[in-house]
C-alpha cells in the first residue's frame, strides 16, 4: 500500500483526535523545556573576538557604564533606547549616502546590540521603526552584497527568536517567510566549516547567510507556530531543506540546525490537531502530514550518528509523525532501524534521557499501529 493511499484512509473519528489532543497535551509537556531551551539557545551570539572589542569600544560610555552597574530599569532602558536611536540614525545615513561600508558597519552595530544579551531589547528596535528597511536586505537583488546581507539575516534571525509579538511581526509584516526561502536559493551556499554554537568563535565572514537563515527558519517554526510552518511546507520549504541534509560538503553545523527545523516542522502538525479537534478536518491534517513525511526516508542516514542533540531532533521528529497514524509508520518502519530505536530507548548514562522519552514514545506509537513492528520488538530486549 502506497503512503499516499494510506493517508486517504487516515479520517479518524473526532472521539480519536479528542483522545489524541488530550495525550498530545500531556507530551507536549515533556519537551516544552526542550523547546525551551533551545529557542534560547538559537539566538545567535557573536563571536568572543567581537565581545571583546566591543567591551573596549563602549566601556567608557554611559549606556554599558550604567548597564554593568546598579541603574533601575528605567535607568536602563532610557539609556538602551538612546543606543537604538543612535544605531538607527547611523543606518539611515549609510542608506541615504548609498555607503556600503557604512551600512555594512551600522547593520553590524546593530546586531551586536541584539546579539549581546540573553534578553537583548528587541522592543526598542522595533520602535526605531528600521526593521523593513533591514528586511529589504533578504531581498534577491542584495545577493552580491554578501556582508551586508549577513548582518541583516542575523539580525532579523535574531528578532525571531524572542517574544510570539515579534516573530508575528517579521512574518506577518515584513514577508519573511518568503525572504527565508529566498535566501535559500542564495548562489552563496557553500557554508564553511565552524562551530557556530555558544561559546565558540564565530567570525560571520565564514558563517554564511543560508545557515542563519535555516536558523531563522527554526525560530519561526518554534513552539505554537504551526501556521507559519505550514505556510513554509506549501512553499517548497521541505525540498530546500533536505537539499542541505544530503549535501556532503556542508559542514555538520548546519545539518543540525536543519534536523532541528525538520522537528519543529513536525510539531506543527501536532498543534494543528491540538487547535482543529473540535471541528476536525482529517482531509486537512492528512495533507500537512503527507508535506512533511518526504523528510522521514532523509533521517535513515543520520540516525547512525553519535551527536545527541542531533538524534534528540530526529527522534523527536520520527516521534511526532509516529503519532499520526499508518502512513507516517509505514514510512518509519521501512528505516529499518527498530533496533536502534530500542537501543536508544535502553541507553545510560549523563544526557540519555532526552534520547529515552522520544524513543519510547516512537516505539509505543509503531507497536500500536502496526503488526510488524510489534512483532519485531517483542523479540528484542527492552
Amino acid at each position: 500500500t502506497s503512503f499516499i493511499s494510506m493517508i486517504s484512509l487516515n479520517a479518524e473519528p473526532e472521539e480519536s483526535i479528542l483522545f489524541k489532543a488530550k495525550r498530545d497535551q500531556f507530551a507536549s509537556e515533556i519537551r516544552k523545556k526542550k523547546n525551551d531551551d533551545i529557542l534560547n539557545s538559537k539566538r545567535i551570539k557573536f563571536s568572543l573576538k567581537e565581545k571583546n572589542d566591543l567591551q573596549l569600544k563602549l566601556a567608557e560610555s554611559k549606556w554599558v557604564s550604567l548597564l554593568l552597574t546598579n541603574a533601575t530599569i528605567d535607568e536602563q532602558t532610557t539609556i538602551e533606547a538612546e543606543h537604538f536611536l543612535k544605531l538607527a540614525n547611523d543606518f539611515e545615513i549609510a542608506i541615504f549616502e548609498s555607503n556600503v561600508d557604512k551600512l555594512e558597519k551600522a547593520l553590524k552595530e546593530i546586531r551586536l546590540a541584539v546579539s549581546c544579551t540573553d534578553s537583548p531589547r528587541i522592543d526598542l528596535l522595533c520602535q526605531t521603526n528600521i526593521l523593513p528597511k533591514i528586511a529589504q536586505f533578504l531581498k534577491k537583488e542584495h545577493f552580491n552584497y554578501t556582508n551586508v546581507q549577513n548582518e541583516a539575516t542575523w539580525i532579523i534571525a535574531n528578532v525571531v527568536s524572542s517574544d510570539a509579538k515579534f516573530t508575528k511581526y517579521v512574518v506577518e509584516e515584513l514577508d519573511g517567510i518568503n525572504c527565508m526561502l529566498t535566501l535559500l536559493d542564495s548562489p552563496s551556499s557553500n557554508v564553511k566549516a565552524t562551530d557556530i554554537y555558544l561559546g565558540k568563535d564565530i567570525d560571520i565572514n565564514e558563517y554564511d547567510f543560508t545557515h542563519i537563515a535555516v536558523w531563522a527558519i527554526g525560530n519561526i517554526t518554534g513552539e505554537h507556530s504551526a501556521p507559519y510552518s505550514e505556510k513554509f511546507l506549501r512553499n517548497g520549504l521541505l525540498s530546500k531543506l533536505i537539499d542541505i541534509v544530503e549535501d556532503e560538503s556542508l559542514d555538520f553545523s548546519i545539518v543540525k540546525t536543519t534536523v532541528w527545523v525538520f522537528s519543529n516542522l513536525a510539531k506543527a502538525a501536532t498543534e494543528f490537531e491540538l487547535v482543529l479537534f473540535h471541528t476536525p478536518s482529517p482531509q486537512h491534517l492528512s495533507s500537512m502530514i503527507f508535506l512533511i513525511a518526504p523528510v522521514i526516508p532523509v533521517l535513515e542516514n543520520l540516525i547512525a550518528s553519535n551527536d545527541e542533540d542531533l538524534l534528540s531532533d530526529i527522534l523527536w521528529t520520527l516521534e511526532e509523525l509516529s503519532s499520526h497514524g499508518e502512513g507516517p509508520i509505514f514510512l518509519i518502519m521501512k528505516m529499518d532501524c527498530l533496533k536502534t530505536f530500542v537501543n536508544l530507548a535502553k541507553c545510560k548514562g549523563e544526557g540519555c534521557q532526552r534520547l529515552r522519552t522520544p524513543a519510547l514514545r516512537l516505539l509505543g506509537n509503531c507497536i500500536a499501529s502496526n503488526k510488524d513492528a510489534h512483532s519485531l520488538v517483542c523479540i528484542l530486549p527492552i
